[in-house]
């Protein structure tokens, strides 16, 4: 009998009986990255480069002077408190450590349900390094093929609860006074003073948000064309860049990650130690090794000038996402130890955890997070690590933006064996949704198993929610539920020790029944319902397991 406690300190709540105390490296349900790897340094950083391979600025002049285009005179006071309209809180189930004080916001429900091929997938977030106000992300369109692509950048105000954005597309200018469509996947952005940085592949871009400029039509073409008119594939805004450097030789077309010196930048973030620098980070499908690369922020001046990387190292996290520094540790977004079950509910397969480290060190979880979780900031004002995921799914959306604390508050959580079954309560199939049906299974330590008390709650530690009797009902045989936590007495309950087989019943505040398996049964999966308190009857009996 037992309680596990997270990796770091967590809120201490009501001590669940039954308990004996994990070692404290551990997550409940989860524990140090799939191996005791450490993040490796990298003895040789020089090798890696960022070359400046082409100017745009006296390109990007002549589209400012084009009469089919409205340069945006200051840019953040005319987006501010424009645009769409977002939705405040995490609208979404979401499967956080409860001690990690998960915030954030969603999207409109346009751009909540869009995804897949021709539509808009998030990939990259920033927020302004001297203006936490203002957040960035990016954005890319299209992968079915023959299909154009398209990529954009979204200013998001959040100087209200409610988020209010407005999306630009990313262009390319051409020599003819003109622009197209820059059809990059978008990965990652950092954003500091008017400078916004933009890694995609082997591609590092920097844009000045003073070029932002406003078109003519909405509609689905790009350029300026032989009717004088100006469009943007139905975006009000472009955003031409000023340069663009690459990780490959001028010649080379691929970045490689893992190996070789053509670094990919699949994440970037800003890192304020030692002057500031550009962090990258290397995603590497369903392995680990990808490469973590510290650059120089002050890119070079001339076409053809390279600057070399002063730091790297090699992470053991799987699927490596977005890694960002932060208050001497490194946080990295990535895939989930087996011991995380994130991904039963969620019907993507593509779980995902946020990992803490210190270079030299094996990282360990910190916690789950949404599934397909992307890139990651943080915010030296709120002392928060912030996220976004590109989650799509229209019947079901799941996407948000989170921001949560770098330590999370300690927790104790107990796992609840039916003494009769030998089975464990958790919600069907690792839910996170209100509604789902509590059920028992075979103990398999995974984090849908662990639940933790908060007064006389008791709240799911994967879902945050309550175990609750369906409608409140007082009748036997009434369906046990998990449910948003809402002060009612359905969703209270005691302990009464030294029941039958040395274990104790878990008893409704407002029915004044008894949790146990439907009819006694020991099978994997049987509901658990309430029913009159036996102290002869095993099955009415429960252990920490």
């Amino acid at each position: 009998m037992r309680f596990i406690r997270t990796t770091a300190p967590l809120r201490v709540v009501r001590a669940a009986v039954l308990t004996t105390i994990l070692t404290a490296g551990l997550l409940a349900g989860g524990g140090v990255s799939h191996a005791a790897s450490a993040v490796s340094e990298i003895s040789d950083p020089g090798q890696f480069k960022l070359t400046k391979k082409y100017d745009f600025a006296d390109q990007v002049e002549k589209l400012k002077a084009n009469s089919r285009l409205t340069p945006v005179k200051d840019p953040l006071s005319a987006l501010a408190g424009t645009g769409h309209t977002g939705k405040n809180g995490l609208c979404y189930p979401t499967p956080f450590h409860p001690g990690i004080g998960a915030e954030g916001y969603c999207w409109n429900n346009q751009d909540d349900s869009t995804g897949g091929p021709e539509s808009w997938t998030p990939q990259g977030f920033a927020v302004k390094v001297d203006d936490p106000r203002w957040q960035a992300v990016t954005w890319h369109a299209s992968e079915a093929e023959g299909a154009e692509r398209f990529a954009r950048i979204t200013f998001v105000d959040r100087s209200s609860a409610t988020p209010r954005f407005n999306h630009a597309l990313l262009v390319l200018p051409d020599k003819v006074s003109t622009f197209r469509a820059d059809g990059m996947h978008a990965d990652s952005v950092v954003w500091k003073g008017d400078r916004i940085t933009i890694g995609t592949g082997r591609r590092l871009l920097t844009y000045d948000i003073n070029d932002l400029m406003k078109v003519q039509a909405l509609d689905g073409t790009v350029g300026i064309w032989e009717d004088q008119t100006s469009s943007a594939h139905y975006h009000n805004y472009i955003l031409p860049p000023r340069t663009e450097h690459t990780t490959t030789p001028l010649s080379g077309d691929r970045c490689t990650a893992v190996t070789g010196t053509s670094a990919c930048l699949t994440s970037l973030s800003y890192d304020s130690t030692g002057g500031g620098s550009l962090v990258s980070s290397e995603y590497v499908k369903d392995g680990p090794g990808g490469r973590i690369i510290r650059w120089p922020y002050s890119l070079g001046d001339t076409v053809g000038e390279s600057k070399q990387a002063t730091a790297a190292w090699t992470s053991p996290i799987h699927s490596q996402q977005g890694a960002v520094f932060a208050e001497g540790n490194l946080f990295v977004s990535g895939s989930c130890p087996e011991s995380f079950d994130n991904s039963a509910d969620h019907g993507t397969g593509i779980d995902s955890c946020i990992h803490k480290a210190v270079p030299g060190e094996s990282p360990h979880v910190l916690t789950a997070a949404p599934d397909m979780t992307q890139n990651l900031a943080y915010d030296p004002v709120g002392k928060r690590v912030w996220g976004i995921n590109e989650r799509y799914k229209a019947d079901e959306p799941r996407r948000v933006v989170f921001s949560i604390k770098t330590t999370p508050t300690p927790i104790t959580t107990v796992r609840f064996k039916n003494i009769g079954s030998d089975k464990c309560l958790m919600q069907y199939g690792g839910s996170l949704n209100s509604g789902a049906n509590a059920v028992q299974w075979s103990c398999n330590g995974k984090s849908p198993q662990n639940w933790y008390w908060d007064g006389q709650k008791i709240r799911n530690f994967s879902s945050n929610l309550c175990l609750t009797v369906s409608g409140a009902s007082k009748s036997n045989g009434a369906q046990i539920t998990q449910w948003t936590c809402n002060g009612s007495t359905a969703q209270n309950w005691t302990l009464r020790k030294n029941q039958a087989g040395g274990g104790a019943h878990i008893v409704n505040a407002n029915s004044n029944l008894c949790l146990t398996s439907n009819s006694g049964s020991a099978d994997n999966g049987a509901n658990i319902v309430q029913w009159a308190c036996n102290p002869q009857e095993i099955k009415h009996s429960w252990n920490g397991g």
